[in-house]
């Protein structure tokens, strides 16, 4: 007697190593046998629309796929204990070079103005940008998005941008012409007396010319002579920055300035002599001089008494103390005053009194 033992031999298990599981048409796959068993001794494979498209050994295989789609792989294995097969699906994808393009928010403009940059390029996988902005700053740029370029110099530039991807290299440019400025000359700077008005001129390359002043609310008249404002006038009451401005048709401006002083001082004061005798004529006795904003205006008498006090250059004395007319006398005054342009003073003097 003899004695037999039987084992359950297993089988071998097919397992397919791919080295990616998408690719691009036209692009290679390596394909190996990783199955587990014991002594594999066949390799059957199929790879669909691979090229080529079988194989009967363990591997590694290239299979190149050029048909978009998606396709099945199988592998059967054989060892001495039996066989076994596995399938994988690859998938075959349109790839191609990038096709570079790009948006421009304007293409013509003035100098030292910004311009904005899009890109509109089309790409498969992994793409590296690179931007060329010739007068421009930057002057380059490497990404997918540049942001702002700012310009200074007329000119005509090409903008360039090149696209890459493992497929292939394409580039596309677009011009930028930077106009030129115009240029303006201003009248030189003058001085005028308070209430008095200033000439101002001023002269273009191209563009019609207007006016602006600051501050804006200090009240300056200012009238343009000819249609186009290369001659104007102004009454300011304080010392004043006018700005001529010109403008082009496409939008590109140029200023200058004419500083217009205006000098108070000298016309600040009170008459020597009134009569109120209630002929319309010098009735009054006002404080004199524009750009006035506080004061204190006081007549004395030749005792020393106050007979008259105001606070308002609207304000005069009529000649009267408590409703009485006084007599013809001379009168000493005293004023303290506060201008328009910040500056302050004092002015004393007499004042006759003529019935």
């Amino acid at each position: 007697n003899f004695t037999i033992n039987v084992t359950a031999c297993a089988g071998p298990t097919a397992i397919i190593n791919a080295s990616s599981l998408t690719v691009c048409a036209g692009q290679s796959l390596i394909f190996n046998d990783a199955s587990t068993g014991t002594n594999i001794n066949s390799w059957t494979w199929s790879f669909g629309s691979g090229l080529p498209g079988t194989a009967n050994t363990a591997g590694p295989h290239s299979i190149q796929f050029n048909t978009v789609g998606t396709f099945n792989v199988w592998l059967e294995v054989t060892d001495d204990n039996g066989t076994d097969d596995q399938t994988i699906q690859i998938t075959v994808t349109a790839c191609s070079s990038p096709t570079a393009s790009f948006s421009i928010s304007d293409d013509i403009i003035c100098p030292d103005d910004c311009i904005t940059f899009g890109n509109t390029s089309t790409s498969t996988g992994p793409t590296t940008y690179t931007w060329t902005f010739p007068g421009g700053t930057p002057a380059t740029y490497t990404g997918p998005t540049p942001g702002q370029v700012c310009y200074s110099t007329p000119g005509t530039y090409a903008v360039g941008l090149t696209a890459t991807n493992s497929f292939g290299t394409n580039s596309y440019s677009q011009n930028v012409e930077v106009l030129t400025s115009p240029t303006i000359v201003a009248g030189n700077d003058t001085i005028i007396d308070m209430g008095g008005v200033a000439d101002l001129s001023a002269t273009a390359s191209e563009g019609e010319i207007t006016w602006s002043w600051t501050p804006d609310t200090q009240g300056s008249i200012l009238d343009c002579i000819v249609f186009d404002c290369t001659l104007a006038e102004a009454m300011p009451v304080i010392t004043t920055v006018f700005t001529a401005t010109t403008t082009t048709s496409e939008g590109c401006q140029a200023s200058a300035n004419v500083i217009v002083t205006v000098d108070y001082q000298a016309y600040i004061g009170v008459p020597t002599m009134f009569s109120p005798n209630d002929d319309g004529e010098n009735d009054i006795l006002y404080v004199k001089g524009l750009g006035i904003t506080n004061m204190i205006f006081r007549v004395y008498n030749r005792y020393g008494q106050l007979v008259f006090e105001s606070l308002d250059q609207k304000d005069g004395w009529d000649g009267k103390v408590k409703g009485q007319a006084e007599n013809s006398a001379t009168f000493v005054y005293t004023l303290e005053y506060l201008l328009v342009n910040g500056s302050s003073g004092n002015v004393n003097g007499n004042v006759t009194l003529v019935k």
